[in-house]
């Protein structure tokens, strides 16, 4: 066993108490139990959340394809799209109604109740910039068309 060092151990001594272990996905788990999965060869490891998003208008097609279980089964996909609203399916779509940028956040389920979650920014309806310029006598004035956005103005003389 790899990375696990057991102290205190006598023969016929029985050990009891909260100690976790904590795994390279990061999830924590009992350590009496987990030694007795691994051991018993039913050590399950939780799903790998992923997902890809098309985006037309307002409108998000999220795709959760790219989610997997190394051990078993995904059972269910949840989506928290980031403005209170939220869905499920292994493939969703949502529409926004306001401008902005919402952290999307995909969990799934496997088949033994563990889970896993990713969350990806989405920019929907927001220019990258935009600004309007006019000439005001020798100088160009420029004003932001967008409030997401301050402009500033940094001229280099050659």
């Amino acid at each position: 066993m790899n990375g696990i060092t057991l102290w205190g151990y006598q023969q016929q001594d029985i050990y009891s108490g909260n100690a976790q272990l904590i795994n390279s996905s990061g999830t924590l788990r009992p350590a009496m139990i987990w030694l007795q999965q691994y051991f018993a060869g039913t050590y399950q490891q939780p799903p790998s959340a992923d997902f890809t998003s098309q985006q037309s208008g307002s409108s998000l097609t999220l795709d959760a394809s790219l989610s997997y279980d190394n051990d078993g089964i995904i059972s269910s996909y949840a989506w928290n799209f980031g403005d209170s609203t939220s869905g499920v399916g292994k493939i969703a779509s949502h529409t926004y109604t306001v401008s902005g940028f919402y952290s999307v956040t995909l969990t799934v389920t496997d088949n033994s109740g563990l889970t896993s979650s990713i969350s990806k920014t989405v920019t929907i309806g927001v220019p990258l910039a935009s600004c309007r310029s006019k000439f005001v006598g020798s100088t160009i004035k420029f004003q932001t068309v967008d409030p997401y956005f301050d402009l500033y103005w940094n001229q280099v003389t050659p």
